[in-house]
């Protein structure tokens, strides 16, 4: 395109409407748009006006605070439903093998100049034509029309007449040195675009691979911006009604990248045996701040290869620390797609199964975990959440078996949960699974009604054990054995942690089994009144008082 003056173009829109589906109605992303109205380009006021430039539920705004283009801070605007559109056409692929992207006709972008102290300066506003250059409209910071302005390239004389469309387009349409894909989170710094993370996920950038992949019509970084605006907007369960249609859609065409269920915090995440909804616990804090820390980093692995088995695993698992048991079980449930001979695969979802009291479900995906497992070596399980030792306790195999006879425990399959327990074991590398397996068997043979084995299961159990993490399991051992007290099980014991319903559960079952039916309901029913809702404890508290109260 030459260096001539600037004309003035008529700027014109494509008016969408997206259904639940996220197609417009009537059709899907490909069908053909209506003809696009003129618009009044005669003042930025007047194009303001006509497009409803200030409306959240129309257009998406960033904040570009430095960068080597823009020459001082830069707000933009583009509307959610083209870009959506276009998403929702990809070619697909990724990185390097992703198809190219176009926006559709009529498209519209506006950008607010400011100096670097914060001056407004100019507007920017740009349409795409079909089958040709964009169409650029430039206006002072009065609305005013203008025909050039100053670009950070431009010679020390000054801007020559009608420079826009010359060195934006080679910047939009990858012709020119810049590439907006280099400008994050790759280095060089100098070129480097600042922007707010919540527009700009380093993953769902480099997964696009974005400033490759424009084709003959405009990529630039919009996809990505809104893609990563909308899986912060769904993890923090902040995303406005108003873009429920545009996620919905996405999340259908990406459900590698938006894994996100928006309704987290509006809906529970299961509901108890005894009828009461369940909501993910508030996160604050260092605690907070270093399970998202975890989890970006599970996301980056997992977004550079989605199909990756063992991204695929700790995605999930780091979903689970965040409590998002729904999601996490879900992107195991992709992964087992995937991978259907993955034995931890299952075993992961089965235990986010218990955690949504799905006990049917959570017992095939166990067994089937072990039955894969039969053949192979066994290993040390990574701890995603470690000790205060950092040493991992368990491993796959006894894992397994540990959790599968928790699920039949927990479907009052006695004599299945003992079959587990015994089988697990066998392969518990260390005293902390040793112990924990005890417990468990211990109290599944008394249901049985085999005291005398399960005074012998816990036989072996001293307190001189050194014990990393099963410090509640070895305590409740200890108080069966007579050697502490009851009091002491419970001793500084705070109850909004998981050690509470653990330690209490364990008191409240050895009454239960020494004919205290009244003292055992009274300690389950102060297990479910409080909020730890995912530990053990408490899911076996409620299996109680649901037989109870029967």
């Amino acid at each position: 395109m030459s260096n001539k003056p600037l004309r003035a173009f008529a700027l014109v829109l494509v008016p969408l409407a997206f259904s639940c589906s996220g197609t417009r109605e009537g059709g899907d992303a490909s069908d053909a748009v209506p003809d696009p109205e003129p618009v009044d380009s005669s003042s930025f006021a007047a194009i303001e006006r006509d497009i409803r430039l200030r409306d959240p539920d129309r257009w998406m705004t960033v904040m570009l605070t430095d960068s080597i283009v823009t020459d001082g801070p830069r707000r933009i605007y583009f509307e959610k439903e083209p870009v959506t559109r276009a998403l929702l056409a990809h070619g697909g692929g990724v990185g390097y093998d992703a198809a190219p992207m176009a926006y559709p006709d009529g498209t519209v972008f506006v950008a607010e100049r400011y100096s670097r102290d914060g001056v407004l300066e100019d507007f920017e506003v740009m349409r795409l034509r079909s089958g040709d250059a964009p169409e650029f409209l430039l206006f002072d910071a009065e609305g005013e029309p203008l025909d050039t302005f100053h670009q950070p390239n431009d010679p020390p004389e000054g801007p020559p007449p009608g420079n826009v469309p010359e060195s934006c387009l080679g910047c939009h349409l990858g012709t020119n040195y810049f590439d907006p894909m280099m400008s994050f989170p790759s280095e060089p710094e100098e070129r480097r675009i600042e922007i707010d993370a919540r527009h700009r996920n380093a993953p769902i950038a480099l997964r696009f691979l974005e400033g490759f992949h424009r084709g003959e019509n405009l990529f630039g970084s919009y996809g990505t911006f809104l893609l990563s605006s909308y899986f912060a907007d769904a993890r923090d369960a902040t995303l406005p009604a108003a873009d429920r249609g545009h996620y919905d859609a996405l999340r259908a065409r990406f459900p590698e990248i938006l894994i996100f269920d928006p309704d987290c915090a509006a809906t529970p995440e299961a509901e108890s045996l005894l009828g009461r909804s369940l909501h993910r616990p508030e996160l604050t804090g260092e605690r907070k701040e270093n399970l998202e820390a975890n989890f970006d980093e599970a996301w980056a692995d997992y977004v550079a290869d989605p199909a990756d088995e063992e991204a695929l695993i700790w995605t999930g698992r780091r979903l689970g620390y965040l409590s998002r048991y729904r999601e996490a079980a879900q992107v195991f449930s992709r992964g087992i797609e995937l991978h259907p001979e993955s034995f931890r695969l299952y075993r992961h979802r089965g235990h986010r199964h218990i955690s949504l009291r799905r006990f049917e479900q959570a017992e095939a995906d166990l067994a089937r975990a072990a039955q894969l497992a039969e053949d192979v070596p066994d290993e040390i399980e990574p701890d995603g959440a470690p000790n205060a030792f950092g040493i991992p306790t368990s491993s796959n195999k006894s894992s397994i078996h540990y959790h599968l006879g928790l699920a039949r425990y927990l479907l009052r399959d006695f004599e299945g949960a003992e079959a587990a327990y015994r089988d697990c074991m066998t392969f518990a590398p260390t005293d902390d699974m040793r112990v924990a397996t005890a417990y468990w068997l211990h109290m599944t043979l008394q249901r049985l009604g085999h005291a005398d084995a399960a005074a012998d299961v816990i036989a072996p159990i001293t307190a001189d054990m050194e014990i990393l993490e099963n410090t509640a399991y070895h305590a409740l051992i200890l108080f069966y054995k007579g050697e502490i007290s009851e009091s002491e099980v419970l001793e500084g014991i705070d109850p909004e942690t998981v050690q509470y319903p653990t330690r209490a559960y364990g008191l409240g079952n050895h009454r239960l089994w020494n004919g205290d039916v009244d003292g055992a309901r009274e300690i389950f029913q102060r297990i479910v009144d409080g909020d730890v809702w995912a530990a053990f404890g408490y899911i076996a508290a409620e299996t109680e008082l649901r037989e109870l109260n029967s």
